[in-house]
């Protein structure tokens, strides 16, 4: 379909043209350039101006952006997060292994197992197993003794390991118990070791005590108290199964 603007009027007519003629209608000159007009800035179908559709997909787009950069500070953020959190993790974890450090370099190397140790009592003490305790109550120290019967299989660790005291009113001067045992059938003493409370202390006391003992169904676990001074003392023994 060929041009219906004429080129030749499709510029800006020339300033002395007249706009209609002696009958009142458009001129050629001015009617071509409206024309032209017409169809370049509205025409049949209208036209929209592209350059505010070009500045909204431009806005779409820097929007689009926006949100992808906000999504990805956001996982960036994230990864961070769990990066900080599994090096705390990673930290808590390897405090635990210094911690287990002692009993697996310590107490239970295979040379203080209870199948390499001659002693079974101090092989129970070093794995930390469960013991008894024996415990002794003097409201006064008139050299008076107590007798506890032995129902079960029990030892008495050398040097009275975890043997603990406690005096209400300290002694003024040292006090020494003695720690015996009477073995069931011959009725024969031995003397386990002593517990020598500390002069004006409430707690402090020196344990002696040769070698572990052990004590039998049967046996009776034997203290003799000192003549002092010292009032409701307790001295608690601890023996292993």
């Amino acid at each position: 379909m060929a041009n219906p603007i004429n080129k030749q009027y499709a510029a800006l007519p020339a300033g002395s043209a007249p706009l209609v003629d002696a009958n009142g209608i458009a001129t050629p000159e001015y009617y071509y350039f409206f024309l032209a007009l017409w169809s370049r800035t509205g025409g049949p179908m209208g036209i929209v101006d592209d350059a505010t559709g070009i500045a909204n997909a431009a806005l779409a787009k820097a929007n689009e952006a926006f949100a992808l950069a906000t999504l990805a500070r956001a996982e960036a953020h994230a990864a961070q997060t769990t990066a900080t959190l599994a090096a705390n993790a990673a930290a808590t974890a390897q405090q635990e292994i210094d911690a287990m450090s002692p009993l697996a370099y310590g107490s239970l190397q295979k040379t203080q197992n209870l199948g390499d140790l001659t002693n079974p009592q101090t092989a129970r003490g070093n794995l930390g197993l469960a013991g008894v305790r024996f415990v002794f109550f003097f409201p006064s120290l008139t050299g008076q003794t107590i007798y506890q019967p032995i129902s079960d299989p029990v030892g008495i660790p050398s040097g009275l390991t975890r043997t603990e005291t406690y005096c209400g009113t300290p002694p003024s001067s040292d006090a020494t118990f003695t720690l015996k045992k009477i073995a069931a059938g011959s009725g024969a003493v031995t003397i386990i070791g002593n517990i020598t409370l500390t002069a004006g202390s409430y707690a402090a006391a020196t344990l002696s005590a040769a070698a572990t003992v052990a004590l039998q169904l049967g046996d009776t676990l034997q203290i003799d108290a000192p003549v002092s001074d010292g009032h409701n003392v307790a001295i608690s023994v601890r023996g292993f199964v």
